[in-house]
């Protein structure tokens, strides 16, 4: 698998939250620039919002934006460029 560019990071993301008992949607707003790539739920009903980049990958000023608002309102959005991080943060939500 691909591991250094935001698609492969997204498919081992993918891969690990379904591992777990969760679900994964891959979200699109067509009229909002900058949203989160995943809204993923693990099991016990902990939904959360993540950002796929490539380990070199920054953030756009509209991602940004748009993640500052989110976590602004209380939500709770995860930026993960790695195998080792997707790991670390499937490990947070283990029931």
């Amino acid at each position: 698998m691909r591991e250094t560019g935001p698609s492969g990071v997204a498919a081992y993301l993918r891969r690990r939250v379904i591992e777990a008992g969760g679900y994964i949607r891959k979200v699109e707003f067509p009229s909002t620039k900058g949203a989160p790539d995943y809204l993923v739920c693990l099991p016990e009903g902990v939904p959360f919002w993540v950002e796929t980049k490539s380990p070199t990958g920054r953030l756009r000023a509209s991602q940004s934006r748009e993640i500052s608002a989110l976590r602004g309102i209380g939500e709770t959005v995860w930026v993960v460029s790695s195998k080792k991080e997707i790991d670390a943060l499937v490990g947070l939500y283990r029931i």
